[in-house]
């Protein structure tokens, strides 16, 4: 069947001039990456784990290593765990982000102080607050948390930059 001039046109046929198969494989492909992009954040956020975690323990002697050996006894292997010498190397570390938080033993008393950045990550902040705390516990000590890198107040999750490089 032909069309003659001026007849009106049926909307099917419409669409079939309207959309091309190119603007058909772009919108195609976009939809894709989306699905592609909530597929990524699902599987790597729906349930973290630290694994491997850059930490440090501040102890006299045998208390370190003892510290230590057992920490790198922890299911999972959240951290990895190592000596340092004292408490400013351990704050100089967090800062630099060499390591991502330190525990400061006191030998004296029965308080240790746990550094944290929340600036480079609060749930890696909060992970290494809970799991420490859960140890400390274990061991009859109690936990005094100092973030030393603190998150920007208007930025307390430190996602805009994240989500201005993803928009």
């Amino acid at each position: 069947m032909t069309q003659t001039a001026g007849a009106p046109r049926s909307f099917l046929e419409e669409v079939k001039d309207g959309v091309t198969p190119r603007a058909t494989l772009l919108v195609i492909g976009v939809l894709a990456l989306q699905l592609l992009f909530i597929a990524s954040y699902v599987g790597a956020l729906h349930n973290p784990k630290p694994k491997d975690v850059a930490f440090r323990v501040v102890a006299p002697g045998a208390a370190a290593d003892q510290a230590v050996a057992r920490l790198k006894q922890l299911p999972g292997e959240p951290l990895d765990p190592r000596a340092l010498p004292d408490r400013a190397t351990a704050r100089e570390q967090i800062v630099n982000r060499d390591i991502d938080g330190a525990l400061v033993i006191d030998p004296a008393g029965t308080t240790d102080t746990l550094l944290v950045a929340s600036g480079g990550g609060r749930v890696l902040a909060n992970a290494l607050t809970a799991l420490t705390t859960e140890v400390e516990k274990a061991e009859g000590r109690t936990l005094r948390t100092v973030d030393v890198v603190p998150a920007d107040a208007q930025d307390a999750n430190g996602l805009t930059t994240f989500y201005l490089v993803v928009g």
